[in-house]
Parts: structure tokens; C-alpha cells; sequence
């Protein structure tokens, strides 16, 4: 009985590991992999109203662009990739404040690159334009108020519809 129990152990082991080895990685996503870090440690100084080095990192054809110092990546090579050179090394210099990207970070913006450094951002992703004013279900939180220094006066704008 301990020969069958062992025998079962050894080959779901065995099994398992070749299911892990065969099975492909994911490929990094620009959309959902990159663009939470770089909202995090990037944006902050390179995005349109504040384009820190000429850069701007907040869509896909923005970072491709560059800024001063060139485009942000090339696409297969990683080591003539603007962004690694700065996010890379013992001592990065991105981003200046805050944090230094983790090693999985960098290594996702790495193998990103290797893989074609592919834009997967969905069409709709920057459509927030709403087409008529939001209808709320309860009233709205309201986080501060103003009033006249006697108090008796609040300003308020006009509702027009909950």
C-alpha cells in the first residue's frame, strides 16, 4: 500500500512540475501590469501639465514619444530603453521622489519590452465624458462646508436633480 501511496506522490509531483515548466507566462500587459506603477511613481512629474524632462507618461503613445532625452523605449531592446536606464541599477534615478521600483517592477517593464512592448490599452479607457449630469440613488457625501462668519448664511449650488 505505501509502494501505490508513494508511486501516486511521485508521479502527481512529477506531473504537476511539467504542467508548471509547459505552461507559457502571461505576457505583461501594458494596460493592466505598467500603467498601475507608473500612475503610482511616474505621473506625479511627467504628465501634460507638468512635463518634467519634456516626458510624458500617461498613454501608451506619450511614453513611446519621449521626452528630451529621447523615446521612452524601443520596443525588443530593453538595454536601449530609456526607462530601464532610469528605473535600473543600484542606485535609479527614477523616480526622484518616493520610492525606487521593486526588482519585479523593473523586470516588468523589462520582459514588456522584450515581448514587443505591445499598447493594450482598451479604446474606451480614457473616456470619462459623460453625455448628461450623474443621477444619484442617495445624496452625494458632502465633505465641508462654508458658511458666513454669523452663521446664519450657507452658500449652496443650485440642485437640479437627485
Amino acid at each position: 500500500m505505501n509502494f501505490v501511496k508513494r508511486f501516486f506522490g511521485i508521479a502527481l509531483c512529477a506531473l504537476s512540475f511539467l504542467a508548471n515548466a509547459g505552461a507559457a507566462e502571461k505576457p505583461v500587459s501594458f494596460y493592466n501590469d505598467l500603467v498601475p506603477v507608473m500612475k503610482r511613481s511616474c505621473t506625479g512629474c511627467h504628465h501634460p501639465g507638468k512635463l518634467k524632462g519634456e516626458l510624458d507618461v500617461t498613454t501608451y503613445a506619450a511614453f513611446l514619444k519621449g521626452g528630451k532625452h529621447g523615446a521612452g523605449f524601443k520596443a525588443g531592446e530593453p538595454t536601449n530603453s530609456m526607462i530601464i536606464e532610469e528605473i535600473s541599477g543600484d542606485e535609479p534615478s527614477m523616480p526622484k521622489e518616493g520610492d525606487a521600483l521593486s526588482k519585479t517592477e523593473v523586470a516588468l517593464f523589462t520582459r514588456w519590452i522584450v515581448e514587443g512592448a505591445r499598447d493594450d490599452t482598451p479604446t474606451n479607457a480614457n473616456s470619462f465624458k459623460f453625455t448628461e449630469p450623474p443621477t444619484y440613488a442617495k445624496a452625494p457625501v458632502i465633505s465641508a462646508l462654508a458658511f458666513s462668519p454669523d452663521g446664519k448664511q450657507l452658500p449652496c449650488p443650485a440642485i437640479t436633480k437627485f
